[in-house]
């Protein structure tokens, strides 16, 4: 198996874990929208992981995202949430 086929594998991995916070966090507004409508968002929480991006910068970048991108109103608390829950999981994922 090659490099590429590992990393693409791992970035898949990161995708659904990620897009399943964001999911578990939109509640009904999830529901409504197709399953990749928030990719986006997903795919900028992956970077800015990646990156090392401190949990307030994450948490600018959703709320942002949400507000700007997808014209819905949340709270920087809830992206705050969704930041810490998505960099708790990138952790325990990164030690495993």
């Amino acid at each position: 198996m090659g490099k590429h086929s590992h990393q693409r594998r791992e970035f898949r991995t990161e995708e659904r874990a990620i897009r399943a916070i964001v999911k578990r966090h939109m509640g009904d507004a999830f529901l409504e929208a197709p399953e990749d409508e928030f990719d986006c968002l997903v795919h900028h929480i992956i970077g800015a992981l990646h990156r090392g991006d401190p949990a307030d910068a994450v948490a600018r970048l959703i709320h942002h995202e949400m507000v700007d991108h997808f014209g819905l109103k949340t709270s920087t608390g809830w992206a705050f949430k969704v930041a810490q829950e998505s960099m708790d999981w990138n952790r325990n994922d990164a030690s495993a």
